[in-house]
């Protein structure tokens, strides 16, 4: 072990560690730091480390722990969004100088801004949140750079695929779904290009985005989408979704709304024994294999309406 200076011996001594539990108040939070004192092998009594920076960050990191958070939370948070200290700065609408300093360990962010790292910890998508409230406060071209760079549980222009489709209507859940798997396949049929990100698994029931649950669980809790009323689907009852939010038509091209628009038309009229019929005659379902996903590039082209 590396000799620490004894006031006491007046020497340079070698030393001995104990882990102790000591409390500590900042900020009018009380809370507990493990540390590592040092103390003189010859007299016993403690001496002052040489790492002192090391005790400091454990304290701090002792009262954001109260957070969720750490030291190193600060820019972990921001690259798992994927963006730039100035986009992350411009989203939250934050001084790109306090993110700096957050991130070089300059400065504790006050409690407002712990509590927003926290919910961003906790769930990265509530960024979004933030964004659609400050939108008309961003220069417009900056707001869809961060759109366009922003690394979501599930991703600006797939969500607004959902709420365009929805819009003006209540559809449930597997309506929402056949219409996805269509407008996905006839856009890679006719653009070589899916409008969304999803994956389309084989279920029993035809081809649905993968991992549907959870991308509705979230936009659902997010306050996006919202349940709508009851209806009879072969002797079941099924909830209806609606949209809360309006969709942002932005991140379309003239064609992929085309696209969207004759889904609309043809298919969410058409009954469960309809798509379940249409989606099970699709090839591409008929050759893959359960709980696998269906190729983009092998079946595409053999879409039909």
């Amino acid at each position: 072990m590396e000799k620490n200076y004894c006031f006491f011996c007046k020497d340079l001594v070698t030393c001995t560690e104990k882990k102790v539990k000591e409390n500590y108040s900042y900020r009018n939070k009380n809370f507990m730091v493990e540390e590592t004192k040092v103390y003189c092998s010859k007299c016993g009594n403690e001496v002052c480390p040489l790492d002192l920076d090391n005790d400091l960050e454990n304290i701090y990191n002792g009262y954001l722990n109260l957070y969720g958070l750490s030291l190193d939370s600060f820019e972990q948070i921001r690259n798992s969004l994927n963006l730039s200290k100035e986009m992350f700065a411009n989203g939250l609408g934050w001084n790109k100088r306090s993110i700096i300093r957050y991130e070089n360990r300059e400065v504790i962010p006050s409690v407002e801004y712990l509590n927003t790292y926290k919910k961003l910890k906790e769930n990265k998508d509530y960024f979004l949140d933030i964004l659609r409230l400050n939108k008309n406060a961003i220069e417009e071209d900056i707001y869809y750079k961060i759109i366009n760079k922003i690394d979501l549980n599930v991703d600006y222009k797939s969500r607004n695929a959902i709420l365009y489709l929805l819009n003006g209507s209540s559809l449930y859940l597997m309506q929402i779904l056949k219409c996805l798997f269509a407008c996905d396949f006839l856009s890679y049929k006719s653009t070589s290009q899916s409008i969304t990100k999803f994956k389309y698994a084989k279920l029993q029931y035809g081809p649905v985005v993968d991992k549907y649950k959870t991308i509705f669980d979230i936009m659902t809790r997010s306050g996006e989408l919202k349940l709508g009323d009851l209806i009879w689907i072969n002797g079941d009852i099924k909830n209806t979704y609606e949209i809360n939010v309006e969709p942002d038509l932005k991140v379309f091209d003239a064609k992929e709304i085309e696209i969207m628009d004759e889904i609309k038309k043809k298919l969410r009229k058409k009954t469960a024994k309809e798509l379940s019929d249409w989606s099970h005659d699709f090839i591409g379902w008929k050759e893959t294999k359960i709980g696998k996903i269906i190729d983009y590039e092998k079946y595409a082209k053999y879409f039909e309406l």
